[in-house]
């Protein structure tokens, strides 16, 4: 078997496992995530487009 096909595989089925886990996440929350505090939160609140936008 050729060596590129492997690693494309392991390739594809890691970032698949990644996508699946995180896109879970979203749905579930089983990795828990901190409040989020500082820069961090000025940043995020100024980032987003406000709700009136989409009345």
């Amino acid at each position: 078997m050729n060596i590129q096909r492997i690693l494309v595989t392991i390739a594809r089925v890691s970032l698949g496992l990644i996508f699946l886990v995180f896109g879970l996440n979203g749905f579930l929350n089983f990795i828990p995530m901190e409040p989020i505090e500082g820069v961090q939160a000025h940043f995020w609140a100024h980032s987003q487009p406000p709700a009136t936008c989409f009345r």
